[in-house]
């Protein structure tokens, strides 16, 4: 996950993911959740800081 302005650089190491497929008549939602360690670097007042976290990234495809 990157910026086009460089603030944020990070990196997903998955450690497992979640998908659902529903597809009814009126709806359909197509999604999936990658969930791990995210590590990076975040520019704060033209100062990078390393940055640790746990989280969960998400593609989701919806039509109502």
């Amino acid at each position: 996950i990157k910026t086009a302005d460089n603030i944020l650089d990070l990196t997903l190491f998955p450690n497992g993911k979640r998908t659902e497929n529903l597809n009814f008549v009126v709806m359909k939602s197509l999604f999936t959740q990658v969930f791990g360690k995210i590590e990076g670097t975040v520019q704060i007042n033209n100062q990078t800081e390393k940055f640790t976290a746990y989280g969960v990234t998400e593609e989701h495809f919806a039509l109502w």
